[in-house]
């Protein structure tokens, strides 16, 4: 089945440009005591981080699901689209679970071929492929001055393995992230180790699978601008060896109603010299409620991390 190739950057600016003229019916984020965050009750601005409007499902108690449609432009391979179903389970405001997978409708990807002697590398292009499935365990605490998640998270091999979208064996990552409200800023820190580049949380995800011992840190902060919008600018430091990098991260959170997001995000590799570019719709099947009003003096809302909107 041929899949029609994705839009071009030009559309894709036009886009984003143009959607925050359909954010006319959104309504202002409630207004918060300067002790108690507000939850506008919208994905957007209720992320702060790295991995984006998605990570509010995982913080509504129960069951809930999330759907990421994305596409990307690659400057090395070129272009992506993928599908990430996840299911979770949040058993209190402190843990949780989830469960999820990346599809690709379609690929540009690097297939090794030559011999030892003489490697060669050709860019294909490939329909509906799959990644490895993960699943996440969660433990977070909010203190009166910071949220803390702890993550878990696991790698299942059930990938494509000719086109290298499997790690091919079982993998694990460790993540601590650190995260605080400073008005509208909320600064951010994480660090973590684990075995395979496929387990970290990026927006410009790499389908490419390294694996090996690597660290990953990561620093930044979110922004809540107006009508809910959310903008985050990050510094990452990854791996050893093959999976070296680092380099910067921004993405633009705009809330096209409670439910529904869409995104956009771009990434520099100054290791790899690699520019990524690209949009996401993420769609919520529930979303935090929103924090009740507070009767002190109205200021400016910063924007609610996960933990502090599940609470």
């Amino acid at each position: 089945m041929n899949i029609a190739r994705p839009v071009s950057l030009s559309f894709l600016v036009v886009c984003l440009l143009a959607s925050p003229s359909l954010l006319t019916a959104q309504t202002p984020a409630p207004t918060a005591s300067a002790s108690q965050p507000a939850a506008s009750g919208t994905a957007a601005a209720s992320v702060s981080g790295t991995e984006g409007p998605a990570e509010a499902a995982a913080y509504v108690k129960g069951f809930n699901a999330s759907l990421v449609t994305s596409s990307q432009h690659d400057s090395a391979s070129r272009w992506s689209s993928s599908l990430t179903p996840d299911v979770s389970y949040a058993y209190n405001s402190h843990l949780g679970m989830d469960f999820s997978f990346p599809y690709y409708p379609y690929i540009d990807i690097y297939i090794p071929g030559g011999t030892i002697l003489k490697p060669t590398s050709n860019l294909t292009t490939q329909n509906w492929l799959i990644g490895d499935a993960q699943s996440s365990v969660r433990f977070s605490v909010s203190p009166s001055f910071m949220d803390y998640v702890f993550t878990v998270t696991g790698g299942f091999p059930i990938g494509n393995t000719q086109y290298g979208l499997s790690a091919t064996q079982y993998t694990y990552n460790f993540n601590n992230h650190f995260d605080t409200n400073v008005g509208i800023f909320s600064p951010e820190v994480e660090l973590g180790f684990g075995d395979s580049t496929s387990l970290l949380k990026r927006r410009a995800a790499k389908a490419n699978v390294i694996i090996g011992p690597l660290a990953n840190f990561t620093v930044g902060t979110s922004i809540q601008l107006p009508r809910n919008l959310n903008f985050t600018v990050t510094s990452v430091e990854t791996g050893t060896g093959p999976a070296e990098d680092n380099g910067f991260e921004t993405s633009l959170d705009i809330p096209l109603n409670p439910h529904v997001v869409l995104s956009g995000f771009y990434d520099r590799s100054l290791r790899q010299h690699e520019d990524t570019a690209g949009f996401s719709f993420t769609f919520l099947l529930r979303v935090p409620k929103p924090a009740p009003k507070s009767a002190a003096t109205p200021a400016a809302a910063p924007a609610a991390t996960p933990a502090a909107a599940a609470k």
